[in-house]
């Protein structure tokens, strides 16, 4: 940063919760007057409802979430060139480590075992080994759980990992029921893992709220939004995503 003699240079202020949450308000109403998200919501479940092979299914659905961050992305925190989502835990089902091997030519390990909460919230804070210099090396073939998580406020602040779990205070989109009919039709016939157990050094595990208690999800059915702040039931999370 350049500093102009005589001047005080700026200084980057930190976000307050209620500023945050004004602005993933203002953002959500933005969302909510158009049907264009709401369209792609029903697309998306119908595409898992399709009489297809379940890979032809899940690659639809990737798609289509593609599509739901192009309309969610311009009111949003998320941006090119921010990547503090990439050094949380985020999981992948069997399929989704299948793309990434055809995508990155890494053969993934077969998991013989879940892992403990403890073991996935080691890889917490640590950057994935896809990023690089601050991009997804594997974006196209990035999962689920990377294509639907997306901060409402305008600035990044609270998605910084350096905060403290009980300061954090994101206010995410919340996509639960895409997240949950996705995670519940692959899992029949596939099974999640942490990234990290799948491939070497991969050091993701599943998108949840377990490091970030405080984060609220606002909703989008009806307009609706979590004024309570309540939170994901975490162990849910835990299984659908172990």
């Amino acid at each position: 940063m350049s500093i102009i003699p005589g001047r005080i240079p700026a200084i980057e202020l930190p976000l307050t919760p209620e500023i945050a949450e004004d602005q993933s308000k203002r953002n959500l109403m933005r969302l909510n007057a158009s049907p264009a998200l709401g369209n792609l919501r029903a697309e998306f479940l119908e595409a898992l409802r399709q009489p297809i092979a379940l890979r032809g299914r899940m690659k639809r659905a990737l798609k289509i979430a593609d599509r739901i961050a192009s309309v969610v992305v311009p009111h949003s925190a998320c941006k090119a060139g921010c990547s503090y989502c990439c050094h949380t835990s985020v999981a992948v089902s069997e399929l989704e480590a299948q793309i990434i091997s055809e995508a990155t030519g890494i053969k993934p390990r077969r998991v013989e075992h879940r892992q403990s909460r403890e073991e996935i919230a080691h890889y917490h804070r640590q950057p994935c080994p896809f990023l690089s210099n601050g991009s997804c090396s594997i974006y196209d073939a990035r999962p689920m759980a990377c294509r639907l998580m997306f901060n409402l406020a305008d600035s990044p602040y609270y998605c910084n990992t350096d905060i403290e779990p009980e300061d954090s205070h994101v206010t995410q989109l919340n996509l639960q029921d895409l997240e949950f009919a996705y995670t519940g039709t692959c899992g029949m016939q596939t099974k999640f893992h942490p990234e990290s157990s799948v491939f070497p050094g991969f050091q993701m595990s599943p998108p949840s709220l377990k490091y970030h208690p405080n984060r609220k999800r606002h909703g989008l059915v009806g307009g609706n939004f979590n004024a309570d702040g309540s939170t994901i039931d975490q162990r849910m999370k835990l299984y659908l995503y172990g």
